[in-house]
């Protein structure tokens, strides 16, 4: 195993601009996919830094053991949405208004929806193929 890699970290919120801790949680969408997120302890923000949506899954692995790993905070999703395509459970939240394109807060502001893998993929593939699929 390289370095430590720990489970919180200090900075400033770019949400809150609060000095504040972020702690390291496990995020599971409505498709039971798994990410790692940092979340600010003074709004809840996720990955309040706006760098990037989430941490790598082999960063954290590199650097916790699987146990350590199932220790960590966990988030699960608000509800089971379904596909306003085709109706099937297991979605995942879609920003119209893509994070690349506009800025997170910015995005945030405009309508979301939760779409299925397929049908996710199937409108960035169609509608910004330019832009990375973390969208």
């Amino acid at each position: 195993m390289s370095e430590p890699f720990n489970c919180s970290k200090t900075g400033r919120c770019a949400n809150c601009k609060a000095d504040t801790r972020f702690t390291l949680h496990r995020k599971f969408g409505c498709n039971a996919s798994e990410n790692f997120v940092w979340k600010c302890d003074a709004c809840d923000r996720l990955n309040p830094d706006n760098k990037r949506l989430f941490i790598p899954r082999e960063e954290v692995e590199a650097r916790l053991t699987l146990e350590r790993i199932a220790l960590l905070p966990v988030i699960m999703p608000p509800f089971e949405a379904r596909c306003p395509v085709c109706g099937d459970r297991g979605t995942e939240l879609h920003h119209w208004a893509p994070v690349a394109m506009f800025g997170r807060s910015e995005a945030d502001k405009w309508p979301k929806d939760y779409l299925c893998k397929t049908h996710h993929d199937d409108w960035h593939r169609t509608v910004t193929p330019q832009l990375t699929t973390d969208q």
